[in-house]
């Protein structure tokens, strides 16, 4: 059926059309919520942009994308040169092809380059400016409607207090404070997520998690993001607990953002987060890196292959607990493993990493307490 925003979202029959307005339209019942989402892809006009005041349930089937993406129908594109085209958009940041698959078997993504020069030498990349983008596909086609320009523009949600919101089988894409934000100004806020995607968010992390007291997340992956795929942080310091399970991280990290912070799965402040069977590899910092008071408890995880290019980095490593002197991280490693990074183990501060059951490689970085247990 096709959705309309005028509908009252109460009928199978006569949906909406957006998951904004049905969450704007389930506070308003000021009590707890079900909305359920057909697949699709989802623009920056149906996105979620507004916060659950109540618990609620989000549910999608299979196939849903959340994206920041601006609608194909709006876009103009002109050639240039050598199989470039450009359209005016501004707030371009992202451009996802999803009729092409990248290196991690996920629908490809572009890589950002400088100018306009630099997008006609090179097929898979794109430009940006002030008013709009450049675009030179891997397969040199014109851009179609399997194109996702995303732009920087506001995806996830603000909690207030006392909520518990759950999320299942969403994808977000894109997104200017992250893929998915979600962040509590109060107490008792929860996030449950199960089968969901962090990707593509330009200028910061696929899942930022900011002051909630319990975050669960199962089967779910941070996704080539500017920075961190899955970053929780408590400034409060009123305690954050964070369990991962079966969730991966892949591919994040833009080295001109900062060098060598940016991880796969990263805790902060006084979190303490279970990761169990956690698949951290190939981004740019520590794959898995805790840092502050954090305590982390990390079972049959694995981080491999950091894609940082300053090999001889501290920061070049599977696991990192702490950077600075001060830093009392608490971080267990039991049957856990890492190749392929310049250290397997980096540790710095007045905490530990402690291993159990370890296999792979043992090249450590110890400026602290590295044992076995």
């Amino acid at each position: 059926y096709e959705g309309s925003d005028g509908n009252t979202g109460n009928l199978i029959t006569a949906p909406l059309r957006s998951i904004n307005r049905a969450i704007i339209n389930a506070n308003a019942l000021n009590t707890t919520a079900i909305i359920r989402v057909a697949a699709g892809l989802y623009d920056r006009n149906s996105n979620w942009q507004t916060a659950p005041l109540y618990d609620m349930d989000i549910l999608c089937e299979k196939g849903t994308i959340l994206t920041t993406r601006e609608p194909p129908s709006s876009l103009s594109w002109s050639l240039t040169s050598s199989n470039t085209y450009r359209a005016e958009r501004t707030a371009s940041s992202v451009v996802v092809d999803m009729k092409n698959i990248g290196k991690y078997g996920t629908p490809y993504r572009l890589k950002e380059v400088s100018t306009q020069g630099d997008v006609e030498s090179e097929a898979g990349t794109y430009a940006v400016d002030s008013t709009g983008v450049w675009v030179h596909l891997i397969d040199n086609r014109i851009p179609d409607g399997q194109v996702c320009l995303l732009l920087s523009t506001v995806s996830g949600l603000t909690t207030t207090a006392n909520a518990t919101v759950y999320v299942e089988n969403a994808q977000f894409w894109g997104g200017t404070s992250a893929a998915f934000r979600a962040a509590s100004a109060g107490t008792g806020d929860r996030f449950i997520a199960k089968n969901c995607d962090f990707a593509y968010s330009h200028n910061n992390n696929g899942l930022s998690i900011i002051g909630l007291d319990f975050v669960l997340l199962q089967n779910c992956r941070g996704i080539e993001n500017a920075r961190d795929g899955l970053n929780y942080h408590n400034a409060a310091l009123n305690g954050q607990t964070v369990i991962e399970i079966d969730c991966d991280a892949f591919g994040n990290g833009r080295e001109a953002l900062t060098t060598g912070t940016l991880n796969g799965s990263t805790a902060h402040d006084d979190v303490t987060i279970y990761r169990i069977n956690t698949k951290a590899f190939q981004n740019a910092g520590p794959n898995i890196a805790d840092v502050d008071a954090v305590q982390s408890w990390n079972l049959g995880c694995s981080a491999c292959e950091s894609s940082l290019s300053i090999t001889t980095s501290g920061q070049h490593a599977g696991y990192h607990g702490g950077n600075g002197a001060s830093e009392s991280v608490k971080m267990w490693l039991d049957g856990c493993d890492s190749v392929g990074s310049t250290y397997d183990v980096s540790h710095k501060g007045t905490g530990f990493v402690k291993l159990r059951n370890w296999s792979g490689g043992y090249r450590v970085r110890n400026e602290g307490l590295i044992e076995t247990y």
